[in-house]
């Protein structure tokens, strides 16, 4: 259920304005609408946002990742490779695998569910970072945190990270949030 990449997002330029110290940071910085395969695992279609604090801590301060891949983020959220329940947050948050990758580990946005944004209700980006432990993965899969995944492309993303499942377990889960 591939949605269409754009040419240039509007979120691109955000987070080209972050780095040039241009961006508004008393303001939430809106990604895009909920994609189809986050609402086909649960997720109302509201707007999407994160905080440029959030940003900061993504690009500049703690997880390293560039300008350019966390610019990308809408069009990595409407193709993700698996959407997870949250292991820690499972009633009000999910894990998105997307497909980036920073220094061979896979790159994974955390979303808040359905939280208060001035004056709506939107699902909010909490972090984005590379998953260095692998075997949570794993672990997700078995406690069967898995509410959606690409039929085509999960079995060799699991292979590259070393995990390996019969095929029904990589298939879309009945589970919703």
């Amino acid at each position: 259920m591939p949605e269409p990449a754009s040419q240039e997002h509007p979120f691109a330029r955000d987070v080209r304005s972050l780095i040039a110290g241009r961006l508004d940071k008393s303001r939430m910085v809106e990604i895009c609408s909920t994609p189809t395969a986050l609402s086909v695992a649960g997720l109302k279609a509201l707007p999407l946002f994160v905080r440029p604090s959030v940003l900061e801590k993504v690009i500049i301060h703690k997880h390293g990742l560039s300008p350019e891949s966390v610019g990308r983020l809408p069009d990595e959220l409407r193709n993700p490779v698996a959407i997870f329940k949250s292991d820690t947050r499972p009633h009000d948050s999910v894990v998105v695998v997307v497909d980036l990758w920073l220094e061979n580990h896979p790159v994974v946005v955390a979303i808040a569910i359905g939280q208060a944004v001035a004056r709506t209700t939107a699902n909010v980006v909490t972090s984005v970072y590379s998953k260095q432990h692998h075997a949570a993965f794993e672990k997700w899969l078995k406690d069967g945190l898995l509410l959606w995944s690409d039929k085509k492309r999960m079995p060799a993303w699991l292979q590259s990270i070393g995990v390996q499942f019969p095929k029904e377990e990589t298939t879309q889960a009945e589970n919703t949030v």
